[in-house]
C-alpha cells in the first residue's frame, strides 16, 4: 500500500527545503526506498510555465512570479482547455462548466501574475468544479510520495507536517493559505484530528537545526509506515 506525506505551511516558509531534507533523511536510513516529491500543483506549474513563457525555475522564483507579464490570450486558451481535457480529465459536464468560470475571470485578463494565474484558475476555476481535481492525480499513484504543497483539507495526506515560520500575521487573503494559518495560528489541529507533525523553522534557525528536525520526523514517520 502507497504512503503519502504532506507538508504544509505558509507561502515562503521554506516546505521544499524540507520536503527535500526529508527524503534524504528517510533514504539515509535504509526506508522507503521508492520514495519520491511531487506536488499537487506539477500539472498547474507546468501550465503556467507554458503560458508565460518561462521556466519552472522562474515560475518558483518569488520575484518573477510576483510581477503582471503580458499573456498570449489564444495561448492560454489553448493550454488550459488541453489541461483540463487531457490532464485532469475532465467530462464533458465539467468541461462546460469550467470554461464558464474560466472566461468569467479571464475575460479581460492581458497582465497577470504567474502567481495570481495559479491562485485564480487553480481554486476559482479548477476547484470550484471538482474539489478533488489536483488530488487525485497523486492519490491515485501507487508509490510513496512527499507532497509539499497541501493547501486544503481534502488535500491532507496519511501523515502531515506542518511548517512554522512566521508569527503574529494577518490570515492571508486567498484560501489556499487559510488551512495553514488557521492549524497555526487557532489551534485548529485538534479539531481536524489528523497525524500532524510541526516543524519549527522560525528565524534564526540554523540549516542543521532544520536537518536535526527532518531525521527526527524520518525516524517518527518511518515507525507509523511499518506499522500501517
Amino acid at each position: 500500500m502507497s504512503f503519502k506525506i504532506g507538508i504544509l505551511g505558509l507561502a515562503g516558509s521554506g516546505k521544499d527545503t524540507f520536503a527535500a531534507m526529508l527524503v534524504q533523511e528517510i533514504n539515509d536510513l535504509g526506508a522507503m526506498p521508492d520514495l519520491i516529491i511531487d506536488r499537487y500543483a506539477a500539472p498547474l506549474k507546468k501550465l503556467t510555465a507554458k503560458i508565460f513563457g518561462l521556466t519552472l525555475a522562474e515560475v518558483e522564483d518569488r520575484e518573477i512570479k510576483e510581477k503582471p507579464k503580458q499573456i498570449n490570450r489564444d495561448v492560454m486558451i489553448d493550454e488550459v482547455f488541453h489541461c483540463l481535457e487531457r490532464v485532469l480529465k475532465f467530462n464533458l459536464e465539467e468541461m462546460d462548466e469550467a470554461s464558464h468560470l474560466f472566461f468569467e475571470h479571464f475575460q479581460s485578463a492581458r497582465a497577470i501574475s504567474p502567481r495570481e494565474f495559479q491562485q485564480l484558475f487553480g481554486t476559482e476555476v479548477v476547484r470550484k468544479v471538482k474539489r478533488t481535481a489536483w488530488r487525485d492525480r497523486l492519490q491515485n499513484r501507487p508509490r510513496d510520495i512527499v507532497v509539499p504543497d497541501v493547501r486544503f483539507e481534502n488535500e491532507l495526506c496519511d501523515i502531515n507536517i506542518l511548517i512554522k515560520r512566521f508569527e503574529n500575521i494577518d490570515r492571508p487573503k486567498h484560501e489556499s493559505e487559510h488551512l495553514a494559518w488557521d492549524l497555526q495560528f487557532t489551534g485548529r489541529v485538534a479539531v481536524l484530528d489528523i497525524p500532524l507533525f510541526e516543524i519549527n523553522n522560525r528565524r534564526p534557525i540554523s540549516l542543521d537545526e532544520l536537518r536535526a528536525q527532518a531525521r527526527a520526523t524520518a525516524k517518527n514517520i518511518i515507525q507509523i509506515r511499518q506499522g500501517a
